[in-house]
Protein backbone atom coordinates (compact mmCIF):
# COMPACT_ATOMS: atom_id res chain seq x y z
CA UNK A 1 0.00 0.00 0.00
CA UNK A 2 2.84 2.42 0.83
CA UNK A 3 4.41 1.76 -2.58
CA UNK A 4 1.07 2.50 -4.28
CA UNK A 5 0.67 5.81 -2.38
CA UNK A 6 4.20 6.80 -3.36
CA UNK A 7 3.43 6.19 -7.05
CA UNK A 8 0.29 8.33 -6.85
CA UNK A 9 2.16 11.15 -5.10
CA UNK A 10 4.89 11.15 -7.74
CA UNK A 11 2.40 11.89 -10.53
CA UNK A 12 1.32 15.27 -9.15
CA UNK A 13 -1.84 16.81 -7.84
CA UNK A 14 -4.98 18.10 -9.54
CA UNK A 15 -3.33 21.37 -10.54
CA UNK A 16 -0.10 20.00 -11.99
CA UNK A 17 0.72 18.87 -15.52
CA UNK A 18 0.08 15.13 -15.93
CA UNK A 19 1.68 13.77 -19.13
CA UNK A 20 0.46 10.30 -18.13
CA UNK A 21 -3.17 11.38 -18.63
CA UNK A 22 -4.43 11.42 -22.22
CA UNK A 23 -7.63 13.09 -23.39
CA UNK A 24 -10.09 11.21 -25.57
CA UNK A 25 -13.22 12.64 -27.20
CA UNK A 26 -15.99 10.08 -27.76
CA UNK A 27 -18.72 12.56 -28.74
CA UNK A 28 -19.40 10.94 -32.11
CA UNK A 29 -19.09 7.36 -30.93
CA UNK A 30 -21.21 7.72 -27.79
CA UNK A 31 -23.51 10.47 -29.05
CA UNK A 32 -24.23 8.41 -32.14
CA UNK A 33 -26.03 5.91 -29.96
CA UNK A 34 -28.65 8.63 -29.35
CA UNK A 35 -29.05 9.98 -32.92
CA UNK A 36 -28.12 6.88 -34.97
CA UNK A 37 -24.84 8.55 -35.94
CA UNK A 38 -26.64 11.31 -37.83
CA UNK A 39 -23.92 13.95 -37.46
CA UNK A 40 -23.22 16.30 -40.35
CA UNK A 41 -19.73 16.43 -41.84
CA UNK A 42 -19.59 20.09 -40.82
CA UNK A 43 -20.24 19.22 -37.18
CA UNK A 44 -17.66 16.41 -37.16
CA UNK A 45 -15.03 18.61 -38.83
CA UNK A 46 -15.60 21.47 -36.37
CA UNK A 47 -15.41 19.04 -33.45
CA UNK A 48 -12.14 17.64 -34.86
CA UNK A 49 -10.63 21.13 -35.23
CA UNK A 50 -11.79 22.11 -31.74
CA UNK A 51 -10.22 18.97 -30.28
CA UNK A 52 -6.91 19.81 -31.93
CA UNK A 53 -6.99 23.38 -30.58
CA UNK A 54 -7.94 22.11 -27.12
CA UNK A 55 -5.13 19.57 -26.90
CA UNK A 56 -7.31 16.46 -27.09
CA UNK A 57 -4.98 13.63 -28.13
CA UNK A 58 -7.55 11.12 -29.41
CA UNK A 59 -10.94 11.35 -31.10
CA UNK A 60 -13.21 8.40 -31.76
CA UNK A 61 -15.22 9.02 -34.91
CA UNK A 62 -17.73 6.23 -34.42
CA UNK A 63 -17.71 2.56 -35.26
CA UNK A 64 -16.48 0.36 -38.08
CA UNK A 65 -19.74 -1.59 -38.02
CA UNK A 66 -20.46 -4.20 -40.68
CA UNK A 67 -22.72 -3.04 -43.48
CA UNK A 68 -23.87 -6.64 -43.74
CA UNK A 69 -25.08 -6.73 -40.14
CA UNK A 70 -26.58 -3.21 -39.96
CA UNK A 71 -28.95 -1.51 -42.40
CA UNK A 72 -26.98 1.38 -43.90
CA UNK A 73 -30.23 3.32 -44.46
CA UNK A 74 -30.98 3.26 -40.73
CA UNK A 75 -27.76 4.95 -39.61
CA UNK A 76 -25.51 7.88 -40.44
CA UNK A 77 -22.10 7.28 -41.98
CA UNK A 78 -20.29 7.46 -38.62
CA UNK A 79 -21.74 4.08 -37.68
CA UNK A 80 -19.49 2.62 -40.39
CA UNK A 81 -16.53 5.05 -40.55
CA UNK A 82 -15.35 4.43 -44.08
CA UNK A 83 -11.77 5.52 -44.66
CA UNK A 84 -12.73 8.16 -47.23
CA UNK A 85 -15.23 9.75 -44.81
CA UNK A 86 -12.59 10.02 -42.09
CA UNK A 87 -10.03 11.41 -44.56
CA UNK A 88 -12.57 14.05 -45.67
CA UNK A 89 -12.52 15.32 -42.08
CA UNK A 90 -8.86 14.95 -41.06
CA UNK A 91 -7.12 15.29 -44.42
CA UNK A 92 -3.93 13.46 -45.24
CA UNK A 93 -1.92 12.93 -42.07
CA UNK A 94 -0.30 10.09 -40.17
CA UNK A 95 -2.53 10.32 -37.11
CA UNK A 96 -4.91 7.52 -38.11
Amino acid sequence: MANQAKTINQKGDLMSYRPDIKLLDATIRDGGLVNNFGFSDEFVKELYKTNIKSGVEYMEFGYKASKELFDVKGFGKWKFCDEEDIRAIVGENDSL
